[in-house]
Parts: structure tokens; sequence; C-alpha cells
């Protein structure tokens, strides 16, 4: 007869969450020592869920670098804009506007979550909407120079 008492469902491990039933004071999903001298003292408190560790690498820093350069460059062309005829500006904004608000949008909604969006899916975002944006925008143009060219049509037939 053993003088162990049996593992009660409720032992948590602090580090990973899985339920312990070792009796050397690791855990057997990840090994880790637990924080008490006791393996078998019940704590009430479930574990926190364990984050996934987020690394920087080198595509990471490539990525942001791009999205630092589009970022530059965008303002650097709607300062010339500016200096050579502030008109231009609305243009420019209504074409660089929604594709730069789509990747904020989406990189602050994925901060609350508990996978951040790295920096190659913001660049992805913003090449994808602006993409889309100057799509709808080429097929609003295309639409009102056919419409134009319609009336024009029926008022010389007249």
């Amino acid at each position: 007869m053993s003088n162990v008492p049996p593992v009660l469902a409720h032992q948590v491990c602090p580090h990973c969450g899985a339920f312990s039933q070792d009796k050397n004071g690791r855990c057997w999903l990840c090994h880790e020592t637990k924080g008490d001298s006791n393996p078998y003292s019940v704590s009430m408190n479930t574990a926190e869920q364990p984050r996934e560790a987020t690394t920087f690498t080198a595509w990471d820093a490539t990525f942001t670098a791009l999205l630092v350069v589009c970022v530059l460059l965008t303002i650097l062309v709607g300062i010339g804009f500016a200096v050579q005829d502030q008109g231009l500006l609305i243009p420019f904004a209504i074409l660089v506007g929604p594709p730069y608000l789509i990747t904020i949008v989406r990189g602050l909604y994925r901060i609350g979550t508990a996978k951040p969006l790295k920096p190659s899916g913001l660049l992805l975002t913003l090449i994808v909407s602006a993409v889309g944006t100057i799509l709808v925008l080429t097929m609003l143009i295309a639409a009102a120079v056919i419409v134009l060219f319609i009336m024009c049509l029926n008022g010389s037939l007249r």
C-alpha cells in the first residue's frame, strides 16, 4: 500500500494548462517544473492559456521595411501633390484612403486576438486592398465614360 495520495482532476500545470499526473514535480506535457515543491498541491485556479511565442524573423523585418517604404512614398507623393496642385489631393485621398484604412483596421482588429498579424499580412492586406480600390475606381470611371458617350450620341441624333 502506497502513501501517495491520488492525483486530483483539477491539478493544472501553471505553464501549459495540462492536467498534471506526474509524481516527480514535472508536467507530463511540457516537462516544466511546477512552481511548488509538492507535486500534488491542488490549485483551484485554472491556468492561463499559453501564448505562442512570436519570433521576429528576417522576413518580418523585410516586410516591415517594405511597409514603411510604402507609407513614406505615399506621404511624399501626397506632399508633392499638395505643393503642385492642392486639388489633386482629393482624388489621391480617394485612391489611397481605403487601402490604408482597411490595413489599419485589420491590424488593430488582430491586435486584440491571441495571434497578432505579421508584417507580411499587413503588406498583403495593403496591396490587395489597393488593387481592389483601383479596380473599383477603374470600373466607375469606365461606367461614367460609357454613360457620357451614350448621352452624347442621344444628343447628336436629335
